[in-house]
């Protein structure tokens, strides 16, 4: 994914929207006698009824389908899918909008009469408005609630955004937009029916996962594409190296481990000792041509908005072939990260909480569901933060993050529900089901360890271990690509609101002084005493930790709003 824009609506407002994008980069559609369509993307592939961009996994259907699939084999919007993609359908007066079934994808959109814009850019979709001589008003509620500094809330909390006219569809949602009186409407997700609907037992939902992940790393190098491993010393980067080498696919396979964090380093070299693989083998073709990156116009156009910390990699890199980045991220999903309680016993503050509240609502969940917590960090902290390796590759794989799994752990079927951190979960028994050697190799935390009885109670409880060797490949349908650059539209419109160069804490903090000056009074205290050190230079950049930065991403996101 690379990024995408669509304008839908009148005829003359899509053309007037058209003088603001770059034409190589366009497709016109008209919809009917009255509707036109623009589509802004560099890997979208648009058809008569349909257009799509990314990866769909079809684990129903057997097959991995890519941009150029016929319309048959492509995920309807309502029906979402694993993967990373965007998708639309053009469905007589009503046009349909998706996007993959963990939100790694944003979709975030905005309407005005005769318009609607959808697109994974907040700035774009606020940059085009004000170009269009369209409102932006800055939505104090949500900018309030935003102001909470804990990680939880340095992304979206619900649908609304900083600007009271653009919103942010949370994970599994569709939008409709009616072309017969140019409404725009949100469907909610039902998350708890749509994944607790599948489970069976715990050993059917368990072996049905680690089934999927080792087939989707099958097909991942059956398109002729890289296959690159994130490892750490923790369990969920460990359940996708059980899967990948459960999935025997030789040379398409890298693992690699970052020398930042020793630990992780140390066990991830006793795991390539212990088990035979390669570790940070350098590769020509894994590390492709390096390209300098359009940093700070890329977190603006990217990121701003719906995550608020200043993460942008500096560099990007071609490879001419598919590229599939794995990380243990959306394991998460199923062993829980916020808590397994309440939304309101997470302890944010109200207007936090009545934000989190409605972004539950769309997903389908009770505000009072006991579980609440960790169905919000599905619908947008594993949504945004999970998916921001999309900021340098457009087909970010996470096996961990399955269907089978979310269903298990919060089913009755369950054998480890709300498991606290580090003990046994889902996600450790998906692993056993592959791996049960790897299960009982020590982890970076001894609360992880297992012992060998342990071990064999689980193996024994889930049935033996999975038959990898004979499962086949998903048929791949449409066309697998290489990284194409980032969307020049959105880059284009991230420098006319100023975002322009490197991205250094020198060069960003003087551009919050306007908005700190306009909204920093809807922080609490002690935040206003950070913004106002930083402000004026008493607050040492040098030591700034996340919590600093990330207030400064939320500063830079006000930047466009200021009157």
């Amino acid at each position: 994914m690379t990024g995408y824009l669509i304008a839908v609506g009148r005829r003359e407002r899509v053309t007037g929207v058209g003088s603001f994008v770059q034409r190589d980069e366009s497709t016109f559609v008209d919809v009917d006698e009255r509707t036109s369509m623009l589509y802004v993307s560099r890997t979208g592939h648009l058809n008569e009824e349909r257009l799509f961009q990314g990866y769909a996994m079809d684990h129903e259907a057997g097959r991995m389908v890519f941009a150029g699939a016929p319309s048959g084999a492509l995920p309807d919007p309502a029906t979402p899918l694993e993967g990373t993609y965007f998708t639309a359908v053009l469905d007589g007066p009503t046009i349909r909008f998706g996007r993959d079934l963990y939100g790694f994808v944003p979709m975030v959109w905005s309407s005005a009469e005769g318009l609607v814009l959808v697109s994974d850019s907040y700035t774009s979709i606020i940059a085009l408005r004000k170009q269009l001589g369209l409102p932006a008003t800055p939505s104090e509620a949500t900018i309030e609630g935003r102001f909470w500094t804990n990680a939880m809330g340095s992304q979206q909390l619900g649908i609304e955004t900083y600007c009271s006219e653009v919103n942010y569809a949370p994970a599994g949602t569709q939008l409709r937009y009616e072309t017969t009186d140019g409404t725009v409407h949100l469907d909610p997700f039902d998350a708890p029916a749509y994944f607790e609907g599948t489970v069976e037992s715990h050993a059917q939902a368990v072996t049905e996962a680690a089934t999927r992940m080792v087939r989707s790393i099958k097909t991942y190098a059956a398109t002729g594409g890289i296959v690159s491993l994130s490892l750490s010393g923790g369990t969920d980067s460990r359940v996708c190296l059980a899967a990948a080498l459960a999935a025997d696919i030789g040379d398409s396979l890298h693992i690699g481990c970052m020398p930042n964090n020793k630990l992780d380093l140390e066990i991830a070299e006793s795991l390539s000792q212990r088990f035979g693989f390669p570790l940070n083998e350098p590769s020509d073709l894994v590390r492709g041509e390096e390209v300098r990156n359009h940093v700070s116009a890329g977190w603006a156009a990217l990121s701003m908005g719906i995550y608020d910390v200043l993460y942008m990699p500096r560099n990007r890199r071609y490879r001419p072939v598919p590229f599939f980045n794995i990380g243990g991220h959306g394991a998460e999903a199923a062993k829980g990260n916020y808590g397994w309680r309440s939304i309101q016993s997470v302890g944010m503050p109200a207007p936090a909480l009545v934000q989190a509240e409605r972004g539950l609502e769309a997903l389908g969940v009770a505000p009072d569901d006991r579980w609440g917590a960790e169905w919000h960090y599905f619908g947008f902290r594993n949504a945004i933060h999970g998916g921001r390796a999309i900021l340098s590759n457009q087909y970010v794989a996470r096996p961990a993050a399955q269907i089978p799994l979310i269903g298990l752990s919060r089913s009755e079927h369950n054998e480890f529900p709300a498991p606290a951190r580090g003990q046994p979960s889902v996600i450790l028994d998906s692993m056993i089901k592959m791996s049960p050697d790897l299960a009982i190799h020590r982890f970076d935390d001894a609360r992880k360890n297992n012992s060998f009885a342990f071990i064999t109670e689980r193996t024994n409880a889930l049935e033996g271990t999975l038959d990898s060797a004979s499962l086949a490949p998903y048929e791949i349908v449409g066309d697998p690509m290489a990284d194409p650059p980032p969307l020049e539209t959105h880059l284009e419109l991230a420098r006319s609101e100023g975002f322009t160069g490197g991205m250094m804490l020198k060069n960003e903090v003087p551009r919050i002084a306007a908005p700190v000056a306009e909204f920093g009074h809807l922080a609490p205290p002690e935040v206003q005493e950070l913004l106002a050190a930083l402000v004026d230079g008493t607050f040492p950049l040098d030591s700034a930790e996340t919590r600093e930065k990330t207030l400064i991403g939320k500063m830079l996101a006000l930047t466009p709003l200021v009157s």
